[in-house]
């Protein structure tokens, strides 16, 4: 088994983790019997939502960056190259997105949190 089989085999197992997070924070939110939580205007959305986003694109940056070393190593072209080089591409900036707002969303919860210590002053 190649370096490449292990990088494939590895962002599978991220995404597939990164589908199990989601899928416990969709069941945390709608499937537990608790009563709905009123919401303020600067109401920030869950960084766990958006962790689990972040893992299951950073899964799909992995395997691609395992297609394409691959692709390097034997030396061959994909079957359509323009194609893969866009659908990479889309992968890489989407996986940016989505840390790129997570770091937002970090970075606003901090904020957020000592406008309300200064309030209570």
């Amino acid at each position: 088994m190649q370096w490449t089989d292990t990088t494939l085999d590895a962002g599978l197992i991220v995404v597939l983790a990164g589908i199990v997070l989601m899928v416990r924070q969709v069941g945390r939110r709608h499937w537990t019997r608790q009563p709905a939580r009123l919401r303020s205007a600067r109401y920030v959305e869950a960084v766990g939502d958006l962790a689990s986003q972040a893992v299951v694109f950073g899964g799909g940056v992995l395997i691609q960056f395992g297609t394409i070393a691959r692709h390097i190593s034997e030396k061959t072209l994909p079957g359509n190259l323009w194609l893969s080089l866009v659908g990479t591409t889309i992968w890489f900036v989407m996986f940016g997105v989505v840390v790129g707002r997570l770091l937002m969303r970090w970075q606003l919860r901090s904020v957020l949190a000592a406008i309300d210590a200064e309030d209570l002053r």
